[in-house]
This record gives C-alpha cells, structure tokens and sequence, in this order.
C-alpha cells in the first residue's frame, strides 16, 4: 500500500514522498515464508528494494481462534509474530487493531477495516 498524504504548506515541496504503509501476513506461509516474523517480512522487502523504504507496518492484535489455527498447522502454516519492539526498533510506526476476519474457517483482512485505518492515515 502506498499512502499520499502532504499538508497545504507541503504541496509546493519537490521533495514530496509518500507514505509506504505494509500491511503483514497474519499467518505463515508453507515455502514461502515458514518461521517469519513481521521484522522478517519487511526485512526481505527491504532486501528486495536495496533500502529500507516501509514507514508504516500494520498488524494484527487480535488473537486467532485455536480451532482455526490447528487448521492452518495441518499445512505447515503457524501465526507470524509480531515483535512490536524490533519493528519499531526498524523505524517503523507500528499499527496495531483487529484487522482479520474469519470465512469458512479461512483468515482473511477485514479489507473494511484495513481501508478505515489507511483513510485515518491519510487524514494525520
């Protein structure tokens, strides 16, 4: 997700850069990324772009039910974790609310939820 946000006085700025916000797996994913971390995942996409580059990373607070993650354990798959401490430790402002919602015992992003907070972000 990219954010573009910038005050009256900032319009004028050439310098203008927008905000990079991530919003992190919440579970694990079987031979791609088994036994990550959040500080991991934003790790890799740094590697990848050469430079840190994320501002904002959010993530999930909300404990996932233990019936749903025996199932995703059947494939290998386990909640990502989120050391709020090391992601700030990055330099990353850290978002943390229940983002997830639950259909046919499959996680999924409240993608309501998810853009309510990247509007509110837009409006800081």
């Amino acid at each position: 997700f990219r954010i573009c946000s910038y005050r009256k006085s900032e319009r004028k700025s050439s310098r203008l850069r927008p905000k990079k916000v991530y919003r992190c797996n919440v579970m694990t994913q079987p031979g791609e990324t088994l036994q990550y971390s959040a500080a991991d995942h934003v790790k890799a996409l740094n590697d990848h772009m050469e430079q840190p580059f994320i501002d904002t990373i959010l993530i999930n607070n909300e404990e996932i039910p233990d019936e749903i993650k025996s199932k995703y354990a059947k494939e290998l798959a386990r909640p990502v974790d989120f050391n709020v401490e090391k992601l700030k430790s990055m330099g990353l402002e850290v978002i943390r609310d229940q983002i997830i919602t639950y259909k046919n015992g499959v996680i999924r992003h409240d993608t309501h939820k998810v853009a309510s907070l990247l509007v509110d972000l837009l409006r800081d």
